[in-house]
């Protein structure tokens, strides 16, 4: 390459307290979406950080890798569309979280509902011989429901009161 270097530049996207639709079409990019009942989009894109905030929010995730998702206060949607070793929180609130597969390329994820009455669907194909996701609660954290469990996966409980 003749000396020249190029360097991986991680991005953030703002938005506001109001309600809007934030897109993310790069890898390693961090998104804040604040309050208002946004809707957010992560397409094929490893890596990214999204915090949803206050409100009740949709955060898309499709195809993508080793990303971390917060859906912060409120009665959020997360839908993740196939991809790898995500890591999803729904946070304070009454949450929908949703693992769906595409032949197989949903696995090994770390999904934790929050605190609230959350309910978390999880795919048999997400699950298959490939060590299948992680589901944590912690005591306190309200009254979860998980459908779609196979034997492949694994529930983490934890007591939130240890000093």
């Amino acid at each position: 390459m003749n000396g020249i270097s190029f360097e991986l530049q991680r991005f953030a996207i703002y938005g506001s307290d109001g309600n809007e639709t934030l897109s993310n079409s790069a890898s390693s990019n961090v998104i804040y979406a604040y309050g208002g009942n946004d809707s957010v989009y992560n397409e094929r894109n490893n890596y990214a950080r999204i915090y949803a905030g206050d409100g009740a929010d949709t955060v898309y995730g499709y195809y993508d890798g080793y990303c971390t998702i917060d859906g912060g206060n409120g009665n959020d949607r997360i839908i993740n569309y196939g991809g790898w070793y995500n890591s999803m929180n729904g946070g304070a609130g009454n949450d929908v979280i949703s693992l769906k597969s595409v032949a197989g390329y949903t696995y090994k994820h770390t999904v934790k509902g929050g605190t609230g009455n959350d309910t978390i669907y999880s795919n048999s194909l997400a699950s298959v011989s490939s060590g299948g996701s992680i589901y944590q609660y912690a005591s306190g954290d309200g009254s979860d429901i998980i459908y779609g469990y196979t034997p492949y996966d694994t529930i983490s409980i934890t007591d939130n009161n240890h000093y």
